[in-house]
């Protein structure tokens, strides 16, 4: 069951890919690029999972669990250029001087820094099966989300400044539920909640980009629908 469930995520999530491709032909911006890279990098995640059984025990296995770790150290604190890329899209005066972007860059930068330092150089995996999915994990345990929850936390800040200026409410409310999801899958033992609250997120960022891509009075009657 968890197999397809994984399967069925990773299968969502490159279906939610191929739209954030067009938009980003259509039009680049950084923070797009970067929401593009951690959606392909959750395909790549919940696929291993999904194939682990497939592929066995081992050194390959582990190598490919190995990047999954690297995707996720360099690529969930690039949501934070995209909540930046949001703020300006939407006109929303604070995020416009050059310090506001500055800031958000650094937190970037800081959040993948201390995902290399704090989680990828002491990282050591070792072969793990749960409820019929093997994978390699950090020996002891994973150690606090740090980046993953600061980024969750300013994508939700954002989506919520966004809807009080403007009325579009699905990057905060989306991102909110995320956080129920990201906060009671491990609570109920069920991994796959987490990827299920990944899709919502990312279901958040297309929703939004479509909307930012509007004209401006178009925006504001489909923020009031």
């Amino acid at each position: 069951m968890y197999t397809l469930l994984y399967l069925l995520a990773a299968l969502i999530l490159a279906g939610l890919a191929v739209p954030l491709v067009r938009l980003l032909g259509a039009g680049f911006s950084a923070g797009l690029l970067g929401a593009l890279i951690v959606t392909l990098g959750l395909v790549y995640d919940n696929g291993i999972l999904a194939a682990g059984s497939l592929i066995g025990e081992g050194p390959l296995l582990e190598n490919l669990n190995w990047a999954r770790y690297v995707i996720h150290a360099f690529g969930t604190p690039l949501l934070i250029i995209y909540a930046l890329h949001a703020a300006r899209s939407s006109d929303l005066g604070w995020a416009r001087p050059r310090a506001a972007g500055a800031a958000f860059w650094l937190v970037t930068l800081a959040m993948i820094a201390y995902g290399i330092v704090v989680e990828l150089l002491p990282l050591s995996l070792e072969a793990q099966r749960e409820n019929g999915i093997l994978s390699y994990a950090p020996v002891g345990g994973s150690g606090f989300p740090l980046p993953a929850v600061v980024t969750i936390i300013i994508l939700t800040g954002v989506g919520m400044a966004i809807w009080r200026a403007c009325g579009f409410p699905w990057l905060g409310v989306l991102s909110l539920l995320a956080i129920v999801g990201f906060s009671v899958g491990p609570a109920l033992d069920f991994a796959p909640l987490e990827q299920f609250a990944e899709i919502v997120l990312v279901t958040a960022i297309l929703i939004t980009e479509r909307w930012l891509r509007l004209p401006a009075l178009r925006r504001v009657g489909a923020a009031a629908a």
